[in-house]
């Protein structure tokens, strides 16, 4: 299963695993492995910038920074706020973000569980990822913050 053990986005039914490494795979890694922790180091820098620029904003829960974070993702909590709507903003004012994990562990078929998480299902209606790379742009990530202020502080 190419999918890697789900038939369908989000709903695994079967442990899939792709630890394939080919060698073309394997040539691109070589040139790309000397960079590695500029790249993380940008990525900390941009991690702390959002932080930073959205430490203020209330119903929000900022990721808690740690010294092995990588942040190859910046996802947030969005408790105070409709998700959903708030992607639909961000995408009207060209701002892409991700809901990475949109249902939580328990509820797909490989894992579920009986008992209730309810946590669990919160967060999955919360999290949002906003744009994250090293090659992202301090006016890049500056518009992101600006949309995001526009957007909750209605």
């Amino acid at each position: 299963m190419r999918n890697h053990g789900s038939s369908r986005t989000y709903q695994h039914t079967e442990l899939g695993y792709n630890s394939r490494l080919d060698s073309l795979q394997a040539a691109i890694l070589r040139v790309k492995l000397p960079h590695v922790e500029g790249w993380n180091r940008c990525r900390a820098e941009r991690a702390r910038a959002y932080h930073d620029g959205l430490a203020d904003l209330p119903g929000v829960v900022l990721p808690l920074p740690h010294p092995s974070h990588v942040w190859h993702q910046y996802t947030l909590r969005l408790t105070g706020h409709d998700r959903d709507a708030v992607q639909q903003a961000l995408q009207s004012a060209g701002v892409a973000s991700k809901v990475y994990y949109p249902t939580p562990l328990h509820r797909l078929p490989l894992y579920e569980a009986r008992a209730p998480l309810p946590v669990s299902e919160r967060a999955a209606q919360q999290v949002l990822s906003l744009p994250m790379s090293a090659q992202l742009s301090q006016d890049a990530q500056d518009e992101v913050v600006a949309r995001l202020h526009e957007i909750l502080d209605r």
